[in-house]
């Protein structure tokens, strides 16, 4: 193929300032035929062109919060920025609050406190990750020593890699102010936080941010220790799954009242073990001790890393971090994680996922002996009855985590009893009606029921929800003495009765405050903040009346809504105004009379059938489909531990070669029909 002659772009490119004549240059030029030298001096000019679109899109967002609120059609500015100011954009951008906090409090010192950042940037001089670096490594001097160091190192800047740059302008802080340092730290630790994030792969991190360093050196220290212990007592898996475990253990309660030696015994009593496929073909993730460099040699410990947290979530965008609030928050992962240790929590008949773990390594002491705890709940879970039931695959929801795969919700739904059951009836197209207490329980044994235990550890609240137009079709494919008649003869109870509104519940119209019925509703019907721009589930929401009580308004669903304490606030006090025409939908008006509208997301969504469809007789990705026999049900007299045979049998997939014995499901399935039903 011969080499075409190249297009000449010209030779001023460089000093092209950036603006509208270099983006209509940039935009006439053809990349693909100019020559591959001239490929890098567009590259150059490009990047030059970016800086200064970011830095007019950032000077475009700090003027947004400068408008007076009313201004619609005025020009009308306020002398700085007030706590609201970033609102506006966060509404018509739809970004989190952090995003929007984060973003606007940037462009602010990008053009207030350090104006020459926004005239470097607006030049095409410096690009953000070098206008961040400044920003955040000054923070702590006054105005004039942040501007002077910016103006001192500005001219290199272009030709430094960012993290060069940071350390030059951490020694330009030093030498201007000795005290920096101290005070910098001090200001951080003042915004300490534990937060956590959702990777997307499904697991989650969990970490503290902004914490006294001496404090996070004890902590690492001591679960190096502990972890090590485990090593030298016989635990084979790598030392960083071990640390992982000890981590967690230490957080959700697994390990309270326990002594060192007796958390080591309970770390190789329950080592937790990957879930595997079922197909054979994943080795056992336990390593030996050369796989971990002959036990502890050779491993450094727990590592420091960016912002003195525990947590593997570095460079996550801090608004979709999960803030924890209370101590039964967590992620789902690491509540499966412990429950997977501990086999009095494992679901009889449950999901091959838990039931396929056997423990690496042989305790050091027996597992009869071995202390035992039991961790939190996760806050709460949101599944489908049909889901509980086995008829389909859809994701349960930890809110605000976002969904896990039904195998998972339906585990942690097994050992939830004593958690305060909701259900939620749904229109066709999936959105609630109806919602309030579950009282009824799956039954332990077929005909029989046993009282839930109460456990204040194992708390939180399962959410069932169904369509009332299923419902009956539902019930009418279980076994007439089945676990679940209990549940769906309630629930049949709750459908013919749904004929009274909630909405307009009058016991509660001569109230303030909702009382528990109506505000219970109020969060399955709302599901989360009201603001469009806000993930917060309703249940830790402020429960808020559109028209005030104060003025008249009354304590009915039509008049109550779950606005964030945040967004609370920009309603009361920022200037901002909510009208709700239809129960499912809340327009939010700004001041500067631009609105928004809400609508919560449907209790049960339509979703895809899985593609490929598994086909119990075909092979698959891990192999040929085959089903799991429900053991039989506890037959114990009295008081027990065994668990609940609640689950449907669950597939799984065994290696090509390995003989295909299938199982006779129950009434429900059709054996030649493949999942789901």
């Amino acid at each position: 193929m011969s080499a075409a002659t190249p297009v000449p772009i010209p030779d001023e490119l460089e000093s092209v300032p950036p603006g509208a004549v270099l983006a209509e240059l940039l935009e006439s030029l053809a990349v693909e035929e100019v020559s591959g030298f001239d490929t890098v001096r567009l590259l150059e000019a490009a990047y030059r062109q970016l800086s200064h679109v970011r830095a007019v899109f950032l000077s475009i967002l700090r003027e947004t919060g400068l408008r007076r609120p009313g201004s619609v059609a005025t020009i009308e500015r306020t002398k700085a920025p007030n706590e609201f100011a970033c609102e506006e954009a966060r509404a018509a951008l739809v970004w989190s609050r952090a995003r929007a906090t984060s973003t606007y409090g940037f462009a602010t010192d990008m053009f207030d406190r350090l104006p020459v950042l926004g005239e470097a940037m607006l030049a095409g001089r410096l690009d953000e990750p070098r206008a961040r670096a400044f920003v955040e490594w000054t923070q702590g001097l006054t105005d004039a020593q942040a501007e002077s160091v910016c103006e001192q190192l500005l001219p290199e800047a272009a030709g430094l890699m960012v993290g060069e740059l940071i350390d030059r302008i951490k020694r330009a802080c030093l030498a201007i102010d000795p005290e920096w340092a101290a005070k910098k730290y001090r200001e951080a630790v003042r915004t300490r936080r534990v937060a956590g994030s959702r990777n997307p792969d499904g697991t989650a991190n969990l970490g503290g941010y902004q914490q006294p360093i001496d404090r996070i050196a004890a902590a690492s220290e001591h679960i190096d220790t502990l972890a090590r212990s485990c090593k030298r007592a016989g635990d084979r898996r790598p030392i960083d799954h071990i640390r992982s475990d000890l981590f967690l253990g230490m957080v959700d309660g697994t390990f309270e009242a326990l002594t060192d030696a007796e958390i080591v015994e309970h770390v190789l009593a329950h080592p937790y073990i990957e879930p595997s496929d079922g197909s054979g073909g994943d080795r056992d993730r336990a390593s030996s001790d050369g796989e971990d460099g002959h036990g502890d040699q050779g491993d450094g410990g727990i590592r420091p890393g960016g912002g003195g947290g525990a947590t593997g979530g570095e460079g996550a965008d801090p608004a979709e971090r999960g803030t924890i609030g209370g101590t039964a928050d967590r992620s789902e992962s690491a509540d499966v994680a412990e429950r997977g240790n501990n086999s009095r929590d494992l679901p009889a008949g449950g999901n091959t996922t838990v039931a396929s773990r056997t423990p690496v390594a042989e305790p050091a002491q027996p597992a009869a002996a071995s202390p035992v705890s039991t961790a939190w709940a996760v806050p709460e879970v949101r599944v489908e009855l049909a889901t509980l039931l086995g008829i389909n695959e859809h994701p349960g929801e930890i809110p605000p985590w976002g969904p896990i795969p039904a195998a998972q919700a339906r585990e942690l739904v097994a050992g939830m009893g004593s958690a305060e059951w909701r259900f939620v009836l749904c229109d066709p197209t999936g959105r609630a009606t109806a919602g309030g207490l579950l009282r009824a329980r799956p039954t332990t044994t077929s005909g029989g029921s046993e009282p839930v235990r109460r456990d204040p550890r194992r708390g939180g609240v399962v959410e069932v929800a169904v369509r009332a137009d299923q419902l009956a079709r539902i019930a009418a494919a279980q076994p007439p003495d089945g676990p679940w008649k209990p549940v769906l003869v309630e629930l049949a109870r709750h459908a013919e009765q749904r004929g009274r509104d909630p909405e307009t519940d009058a016991r509660d119209t001569g109230r303030r405050t909702a009382a528990a019925a109506l505000r219970r509703w109020i969060q399955l019907r709302d599901r989360r903040c009201i603001h469009p721009c806000c993930r917060m589930p309703a249940a830790k929401a402020d429960q808020d009346h559109r028209i005030g009580y104060a003025v008249g308004g009354a304590t009915v669903g039509t008049n109550l809504s779950t606005p964030c304490r945040h967004d609370h606030r920009l309603k009361d006090e920022a200037g901002w105004t909510i009208a709700r025409p239809e129960s499912w939908l809340t327009v939010w008006t700004s001041p500067l009379g631009h609105r928004y509208e809400s609508r919560p997301p449907p209790v049960i969504a339509d979703l895809p059938e899985p593609l490929p469809p598994l086909d119990p007789e075909q092979p698959g990705p891990g192999g040929r489909l085959v089903w799991q026999p429900r053991p039989d049900p506890c037959t114990c007299e009295g008081h027990c531990d065994c668990r609940p045979p609640i689950l449907p049998p669950s597939p799984r997939r065994v290696p090509l070669d390995q003989p295909a014995r299938h199982q006779e499901p129950t009434a429900i399935f059709d054996p030649d029909e493949a999942p789901p039903f």
